[in-house]
């Protein structure tokens, strides 16, 4: 009899091994999601070109995790939210502002007043069409606009 509440113990506690291990790596992957879509997210609205959004998020990826309310933060290893010179808490907001010195690439070149440079085939429905795209990851939909844009 006793064997056999050991046995049932032993079975209990490699399922409920099982199931946290399965819970951690779900969390992680829904973690990540929040964060990447609030990171892509403020990249869109921060003007950052569409193909550059990929890249932003693996550079944030180093930076900033998600805190317990589901707000994207940036802490050091000891736990503590970082700040900037100004010592303002960086936030991706005031992150991709300071990428505007050190990765300008990421931000479509100025056109000029009037002037609408080598984008002669986009308009403003074209453009925002590329910007939902990218906002959805949808790379495949976004190079066929691109290629369709371009000839």
């Amino acid at each position: 009899m006793r064997l056999d509440h050991d046995n049932a113990i032993t079975e209990l506690a490699d399922k409920l091994d099982e199931m946290t291990t399965g819970k951690g790596k779900y969390k992680g992957l829904y973690q990540t999601k929040i964060m990447d879509d609030n990171l892509r997210e403020v990249a869109t609205k921060a003007g950052v070109r569409p193909e550059a959004v990929t890249d932003v998020l693996l550079r944030a990826k180093t930076l900033f995790t998600l805190g317990t309310d589901g707000s994207v933060e940036a802490r050091d290893a000891a736990g503590k939210l970082l700040k900037n010179e100004d010592g303002n808490v960086i936030t991706p907001s005031v992150w991709l502002e300071s990428m505007k010195e050190t990765s300008p690439h990421y931000w479509p070149s100025s056109e000029g007043s009037g002037a609408r440079g080598g984008n002669i085939t986009g308009d403003a429905d074209t453009t925002e069409k590329l910007a939902a795209l990218a906002k959805k990851g949808d790379m495949v939909g976004y190079r066929k606009l691109r290629s369709q844009m371009a000839g």
